[in-house]
C-alpha cells in the first residue's frame, strides 16, 4: 500500500505516521520543514479526506485552532500554523510527549492516585483553564469554556507537566459557528447537571468536571459510574482520609450541584491544590514525573500507527475502485433491513434500531438477537441526546459478562458506554476475557448538510441518517465463524415516536 503512495508529504509537512482519529478529523505525527534545513515535530490535524469540505467544518476546524491559538499556556497545547493545502484545511499542533490520563490509569493498573501526585497534576489543568476563562481580546473578555474536560483531554507528558487538549467544543464570543446550548456535546461522563440538562453555561462546567476529575483520582471511584444522572457527590474525605477539612470542602462546593454555589474562578480550586501538593513534595512537574519513574509507569507515548494506513488518508488520492466495487449507499428513511453478499463472499446484514430523544426506557440491541454472535444481550438508553450502551448480563452468569475496552485487560471494564455527537467512540468488547468475546467497532455519523452521514471501511457501505435525526451510531461486528458483517444503525430521533 505505501509504494503506491510514494510521496509521504502535505504541503511543508512530512508525515510519518498515525496518532489517531477523530470526530472532525485524522492526527499525525509530521515534521514540519522549512528554509535553511528547519525541522520541528508536530500533530498534524486535517480534515478527514473521506468527508466533502463544507463551510460548517471549515468553520469549526479553524475555529477550535484560533480558540486554542489564543491561549498561550504551558498547560495548554499550544498551535503552530493554522492553514489549508490541496483543499483540506489543517493545524500543526505541538507534538505531546505522553499520554491522556485514560492511558496513564490502565499503565499505572490502578485508578487510584495518591492526592498529593492527583492534586499536582489537576492543579496544572486548573491553571490552563484559568488562563482560558481570562482570556481578552482588545481588552474585552471572550468568555472561553471548555466543556470537554475529561481525563482523555488531559495529557501528561514525560516530564510531568499536564496539558489540556482539544477544544474543539469550546464556546467564546469568537466562534463563527454558533453552538447550541441545548445539544450535548463533550464526555458525558464529566458533565455538570446543567450542562447534561442543555440549559446556558458558564466557566464552572469546567469548575466542576476538574474537581470531579480530581476526586476520581483521589478516590479510585467515579462518583456516577460514568453514567449521566447526578446527585450530591459523597464527602472526599470520606473516600481518602488523607485530604484536610478545608480541601475536602473546596471540593464539595465546586461539585454543587446549582453552579451558583460553585466557586467562580477556577483558579481557587487550582491554588488549593497547589498549597497542598507543595506542602507533601510533589510541588511541580518534576515530582510527577518522579512519581510513576520510581514505580515504573512509562509517560512515553504509544507508538504511532504505520505509515500505509497514513498513505490512505493523507497521500494522493487513491485510484478509483473497480467497477462494482463502489460503496454501497443506504438511506435509512427508505431502507431499514438489508442483507447482501460482498465480493468478498462474506455475507452482510444491517438493521436499523429508531429510539426517541426522550430516552424511554432502555432498549435491546438489534445485535443482540443474532445467534452465536455476543455472550451477552446489550441494550442502549438516550441519555441527553447521546446514546448510552450497557451489558444486560451474561447468558451463562459464570463468565460475568461485560464490556471491556479491551477483554484481556480487566481494568478497562466498562460500566457503561456513552457516545454522542462530536466524541471519538473506540472499539469494545462484549465477553469475558476467558470466555466468548465479540468486538464492536462504533461509527458515529458526521453532519453533512441536514443529514447525518457514516462512512464504512470495511464493509465498503455508506449510511445516511433520515432528516430529524438527532445522532447516527453504527455498530458494526465481525462474525468470525460465518464470515458475516452484522450492523446495527441507531438513529436516534428529535420527537417523540
Amino acid at each position: 500500500m505505501a509504494d503506491a503512495y510514494p510521496a509521504q508529504y502535505f504541503g511543508s509537512y512530512q508525515l510519518s505516521g498515525l496518532l489517531g482519529q477523530g470526530g472532525m478529523g485524522s492526527v499525525y505525527l509530521a515534521q514540519q520543514t522549512g528554509p535553511g534545513g528547519f525541522r520541528r515535530e508536530v500533530a498534524l490535524k486535517v480534515i478527514r479526506v473521506e468527508e466533502p469540505l463544507d463551510e460548517d467544518l471549515r468553520l469549526m476546524l479553524l475555529d477550535e485552532a484560533q480558540l486554542t491559538a489564543l491561549v498561550n499556556h504551558p498547560n495548554v497545547v499550544t498551535v503552530y500554523e493554522v492553514g489549508e493545502h490541496d483543499g483540506r484545511l489543517f493545524v500543526a499542533l505541538e507534538r505531546i510527549h505522553g499520554i491522556n490520563l485514560v492511558n496513564l490509569l490502565r499503565r499505572a493498573g490502578t485508578r487510584k492516585l495518591p492526592l498529593a501526585v492527583a492534586a499536582a497534576m489537576v492543579a496544572q489543568a486548573c491553571d490552563g483553564l484559568h488562563a482560558a476563562h481570562e482570556l481578552q481580546q482588545g481588552g474585552r473578555p471572550l468568555h472561553l469554556i471548555h466543556r470537554d474536560v475529561s481525563l482523555s483531554n488531559l495529557m501528561l507528558d514525560e516530564r510531568g507537566r499536564v496539558r489540556v487538549i482539544d477544544f474543539g467544543i469550546a464556546r467564546a464570543n469568537v466562534r463563527r459557528v454558533a453552538t447550541d446550548p441545548a445539544i450535548v456535546r463533550g464526555n458525558i461522563a464529566y458533565m455538570a447537571p446543567e450542562q447534561l440538562a442543555g440549559q446556558e453555561l458558564d466557566r464552572t462546567v469546567d469548575v466542576y468536571a476538574a474537581a470531579l476529575i480530581l476526586f476520581e483520582l483521589a478516590t479510585g471511584t467515579h462518583p456516577f459510574k460514568r453514567e449521566q444522572w447526578r446527585a450530591a457527590v459523597p464527602p472526599l474525605r470520606g473516600l481518602c482520609p488523607e485530604a484536610p477539612p478545608a480541601l475536602g470542602e473546596l471540593v464539595g462546593a465546586c461539585l454543587a450541584l446549582d453552579p451558583k454555589l460553585r466557586p467562580r474562578s477556577i483558579d481557587a480550586l487550582g491554588e488549593a491544590l497547589w498549597t497542598y501538593a507543595r506542602g507533601r513534595g510533589c510541588g511541580g512537574p518534576e515530582a510527577v514525573a518522579r512519581h510513576f519513574q520510581e514505580r515504573g509507569v512509562s509517560l512515553a507515548p504509544p507508538p504511532v500507527r504505520p505509515s500505509d494506513d497514513l498513505g490512505r488518508r493523507a497521500g494522493p488520492p487513491p485510484p478509483p475502485p473497480a467497477p462494482g466495487a463502489e460503496p454501497t449507499r443506504i438511506d435509512l428513511a427508505h431502507t431499514l433491513e438489508l442483507e447482501q453478499e460482498l465480493a468478498t463472499g462474506e455475507r452482510l446484514t444491517l438493521r436499523t434500531t429508531s429510539m426517541p430523544i426522550t430516552g424511554r426506557g432502555p432498549r435491546r440491541l438489534a445485535l443482540s438477537t443474532i445467534e452465536g454472535l455476543l455472550p451477552a444481550p446489550l441494550l442502549a438508553t438516550c441519555a441527553g441526546g447521546a446514546l448510552c450502551i450497557h451489558c444486560e448480563g451474561a447468558v451463562d452468569p459464570s463468565t460475568r459478562a461485560s464490556l471491556y475496552v479491551d477483554a484481556r485487560q480487566p481494568s478497562s471494564r466498562l460500566e457503561r458506554l456513552l457516545i454522542g455527537d462530536g466524541s471519538v467512540p473506540h472499539a469494545f468488547d462484549v465477553g469475558h476475557r476467558r470466555h466468548q468475546v465479540q468486538r464492536i467497532e462504533p461509527l458515529v455519523g458526521l453532519r453533512q448538510d441536514d443529514r447525518f452521514v457514516a462512512r464504512l471501511t470495511h464493509p465498503a457501505l455508506t449510511v445516511v441518517a433520515p432528516r430529524d435525526a438527532h445522532l447516527l451510531v453504527v455498530l458494526v461486528a465481525h462474525h468470525e465463524l460465518t464470515r458475516a458483517y452484522h450492523l446495527e444503525c441507531i438513529c436516534i430521533e428529535r420527537g417523540p415516536r
